[in-house]
């Protein structure tokens, strides 16, 4: 590897939290468990608060922006809590903690050509849903006192000010801390050393950890493409593959060369598995031509199969148990 991490990649911190809005009502499982002439230790009854499409749309966008920030990035460390205040409805200060995710790498051009946009527009299409159900709030505690009947209770419902800290979403950018110790440190050459020695191990451990994440991640999505299309051709399956699951799979074979570049070293053994996947993936014109009940549609799925199972095989366990040494660098 040419370059050093801090030098090709930033740190970016995505952080999404929805307001669940269901209760745990231990007055109705107390209820429960005398009907029932059962234990109260065996029931947990839940009240749904609040039935809100725009709380689905925020969950959803939750799963599809945590999902490509995976698709590209790598795992830096860990969640932290941090704490916040905010004052309630009769201006009274209170505080709070949320848990914040941890930190992910992201190589700089993939953040600036694909991610950041892609998460501008989902910040963009949850703070809509966000603030549309802000103004609708009081309107669902209205029809909650008449959905939960005597199960309503006002205190359940938390304050519009208290949901800001518990519906948003937030994401930043900052830049990976240095591999190297600042010359103007005044420590001795033996403990200078040991420190770049250790930071360079870590660096290696990251890149290894990166290099897994994401080949185990294209194999795995390649592996259930093959498996689902030749499912096609298995009467009694009678089981489709979806485009989606395609274009995902060929989005991140796109990214290999860009990755094996800055930051795998350029090792030659990725090259060849992107050039035959590559190649694979470009001799389907129309992917709808292998979803059709015709026989030459049967031969594509066939062979586009067989092609992608021979393709993926040397990105194996070999391969990963190589990735401690030199094997397969140029």
């Amino acid at each position: 590897m040419s370059n050093h991490i801090n030098e090709i990649s930033i740190l970016v911190n995505l952080t999404i939290k929805i307001a669940s809005l269901i209760k745990v009502d231990k007055t109705l499982r107390d209820a429960v468990a005398s009907d029932t002439n059962g234990s109260e230790s065996a029931f947990r009854v839940h009240k749904k608060l609040c039935d809100s499409e725009y709380l689905k749309q925020m969950t959803s966008i939750r799963t599809k922006a945590g999902n490509v920030l995976r698709q590209y990035s790598f795992a830096w460390d860990d969640p932290e809590v941090e704490s916040y205040e905010y004052a309630d409805s009769n201006s009274q200060y209170k505080t709070g903690r949320v848990q914040r995710a941890g930190s992910r790498m992201v190589i700089a051009s993939v953040y600036e050509e694909l991610l950041q946009p892609k998460l501008a527009q989902y910040k963009t299409d949850f703070d809509k849903a966000r603030d549309a159900f802000f103004k609708s709030y009081p309107r669902y505690i209205d029809e909650a006192r008449t959905r939960l009947g005597s199960a309503f209770y006002q205190d359940d419902f938390p304050e519009i000010e208290l949901l800001e800290h518990k519906c948003f979403f937030d994401f930043y950018e900052e830049s990976v801390p240095t591999m190297t110790t600042d010359p103007r440190l005044k420590i001795s050459d033996d403990l200078r050393s040991k420190i770049e020695r250790n930071a360079k191990m870590k660096e290696r451990k990251i890149v290894r950890t990166a290099i897994e994440s994401f080949i185990g991640s294209i194999v795995e999505q390649g592996k259930n493409l093959s498996a689902n299309v030749k499912a096609m051709n298995d009467k009694e399956q009678k089981k489709f593959f979806k485009v989606s699951s395609f274009d995902a799979f060929a989005e991140s074979v796109d990214l290999i060369p860009e990755y094996n570049k800055s930051l795998f070293g350029n090792r030659s053994d990725l090259t060849r598995a992107y050039t035959e996947i590559k190649s694979l993936l470009t001799s389907i014109n129309d992917v709808s031509s292998l979803r059709g009940t015709k026989d030459d549609a049967k031969t594509k799925r066939d062979n586009f199969a067989k092609g992608l199972d021979k393709a993926l095989d040397p990105l194996n366990d070999s391969f990963f148990n190589k990735l401690g040494g030199k094997d397969g660098t140029d």
